[in-house]
């Protein structure tokens, strides 16, 4: 019976082999058999794949967030050596214990920080105080020359923000014009606000300034005391001629611009209603589109100024009094369009461009011009 029981295990089990080998000889079996190693192998790749790629850009990353960092460094490092050299610079030009020559040497140095627009404003701030700076003890004898390198460096702003011969209305000039001059609509400017103060002041104050001592005014000055910025009046001054090549829309009402040289000077659509212009050399300026009602011209050298589309009537000093005239009177004046005038300023105002620009309006003057007549 034990052997009979054992023969049909044996036969039930190799009933079974036989139906398991004739299952795997069917095709689908075949590929079956074939296909399941090659898939385990290719996700096997695809993981391996995948694995290179994420150390690669873990690799990357870090490389990136190592430059991020070392980028963001040198940033602070920059502006952190940057405020120091500001602050450095703003405490020699304004130390009220330092001799002059140290003084201008801080001066010098802020004319260098006009291109970073978060500095604009202290350093305009800064050069217009010590426009004013006073003959005291530590500048001493330097006030003037002090005074003197405020001013060219408010005036040398422009030379530091663009190249040469670009478009007055660039958006990099625009904003310190506005805050050095205002614009024509009425803002005020720093500059040309303190020089209507100082004359104001000066109107007030001239009695006791009959002498001509330094301060706000004497009663007599000239071009030379202007360019020596011997009154703190006449360093606001030299602060706007040392800015000629842009006033264009500027707010100069009332501001006193007598005895400047503003020769070949770009005063484009200015507010000047009411300034004081007597004495100054204005030959080959521009003022077309300007607003000239009530300016005194008197004794102004008015040479090839432009005054075309100018608003207003001007006045002049006849005797004791004071007349006003048509611009048109103004003498040896010509009338061009902005336009042309700025072509005749980039031919470095050649006489045979102005020649094709004025035709038969080319002044009496002319048979005499030659380009020092514009300064």
């Amino acid at each position: 019976m034990a052997d009979d029981d054992q023969v049909s295990l044996e036969a039930r089990k190799l009933e079974l082999e036989i139906a398991a080998l004739e299952k795997d000889a069917t095709p689908r079996s075949r590929i079956f058999r074939t296909l399941v190693p090659l898939s385990f192998s290719f996700v096997t790749a695809i993981v391996a794949v995948l694995g290179v790629c994420i150390s690669l850009y873990t690799q990357y990353q870090e490389s990136e967030n190592a430059k991020a960092a070392r980028a963001y460094q040198l940033a602070h490092d920059e502006k952190a050596s940057h405020d120091v050299s500001l602050q450095q610079a703003l405490a020699m030009a304004t130390d009220a214990t330092a001799t002059a020559d140290r003084r201008i040497a801080g001066i010098y140095q802020l004319d260098d920080f006009w291109t970073n627009n978060g500095d604009q404003h202290v350093v305009a701030a800064t050069l217009m105080a010590l426009l004013s700076l006073p003959s005291t003890a530590g500048s001493g004898e330097g006030g003037p020359t002090v005074r003197c390198a405020a001013a060219d460096a408010i005036g040398s702003a422009y030379n530091h923000l663009v190249p040469q011969n670009i478009s007055p209305d660039d958006p990099r000039i625009v904003p310190v014009r506005l805050l050095l001059y205002g614009d024509r609509k009425g803002q005020l400017g720093l500059v040309s606000h303190a020089n209507w103060l100082l004359r104001h002041a000066a109107m007030s104050d001239n009695a006791s300034n009959a002498a001509g001592t330094p301060g706000i005014a004497p009663v007599v000055e000239s071009i030379g005391d202007t360019i020596r910025c011997y009154t703190y009046l006449g360093a606001t001054r030299q602060a706007i001629r040392k800015s000629w090549q842009d006033l264009r829309n500027t707010n100069l009402q009332g501001t006193d611009l007598a005895v400047t040289e503003l020769y070949q000077a770009d005063l484009h659509g200015a507010n000047l209603h009411g300034a004081d212009i007597r004495n100054s050399n204005l030959a080959c300026a521009n003022l077309s589109g300007a607003d000239i009602g009530s300016a005194n011209f008197s004794g102004a050298n008015t040479d090839f100024l432009n005054i075309f589309g100018t608003a207003g009537n001007p006045v002049i000093q006849r005797g004791a009094s004071v007349k006003q005239m048509a611009a048109a009177d103004i003498t040896n004046s010509i009338s061009i369009t902005d336009e042309n005038w700025q072509r005749w300023k980039r031919s470095n105002f050649d006489v045979g461009v102005l020649k094709k620009l004025l035709g038969s309006n080319f002044p009496r003057l002319a048979a005499k011009y030659h380009r020092s007549m514009c300064g």
